[in-house]
């Protein structure tokens, strides 16, 4: 099919057509492909074993494991939507995160701001305020939650570690780098994304650049 979003999670991927239909494929153990709901969605995001995606109106659906409650969202409108480890966060209009799963680390506990862009990880949250200062919670065992005091633009939260695109293009990442995770490369980028032991991340002339854990592949682009 065509896809106007794809996003992958721990062993599954979803992708949303342009005309709003999701379609999800890959492990189902937990029906997180075929517990994807029918109707027309406008985003939607992948977490470990499940996901959740908004409506034209703004309301959460959400699919696949349910052991921490993470597939039962708060019945309100939100903006964005992100799924993460066992939890999950949204964002409404007026710049409020709600969160909802597991939080035993506190990572659905989300200080209180305001924020434009919130990010699920593996056991913890970060979101960026209007003034793009990273505020993150949840388990900083590794560092994952304690950012730099550097703007971005966007920024990613991944299983143990955490990367952000600063104002300028640059990449900064901090939390666990076992895998070199965290070591981003040099150049000027549009856009990240960090996974369990890798990240990846799309360069101003629209190539695609991935560091950390290559054990299947996932850092060889095609």
């Amino acid at each position: 099919g065509t896809y106007a979003l794809v996003d992958v999670g721990g062993s599954h991927a979803c992708g949303l057509e342009p005309s709003g239909t999701i379609h999800c494929w890959g492990n189902d153990s937990h029906r997180q492909v075929s517990g994807t709901p029918t109707g027309t969605f406008g985003l939607f995001d992948t977490g470990t074993d499940h996901a959740c995606a908004l409506d034209g109106t703004g309301l959460p659906s959400c699919w696949g494991f349910n052991g921490d409650r993470q597939a039962n969202p708060i019945l309100r409108t939100f903006m964005h939507i992100t799924a993460g480890g066992s939890h999950t966060c949204g964002l409404d209009s007026a710049g409020i995160v709600s969160c909802w799963g597991s939080d035993d680390k506190g990572q659905s506990t989300p200080s209180r701001g305001i924020y434009i862009q919130v990010s699920a990880g593996g056991e913890h949250t970060c979101g960026l305020d209007s003034s793009g200062r990273p505020d993150c919670w949840g388990d900083d065992s590794r560092g994952q939650s304690s950012p730099p005091r550097t703007t971005f633009q966007q920024l990613s939260a991944g299983a143990y570690h955490t990367c952000g695109v600063t104002m300028t293009g640059s990449i900064e990442c901090w939390g666990d780098t076992t895998h070199n995770q965290s070591t981003a490369p040099l150049g000027q980028f549009l856009q990240v994304s960090a996974g369990g032991w890798h990240t990846c991340a799309v360069d101003q002339s629209a190539g695609i650049h991935c560091w950390g854990n290559n054990d299947y592949g996932q850092t060889t682009v095609p």
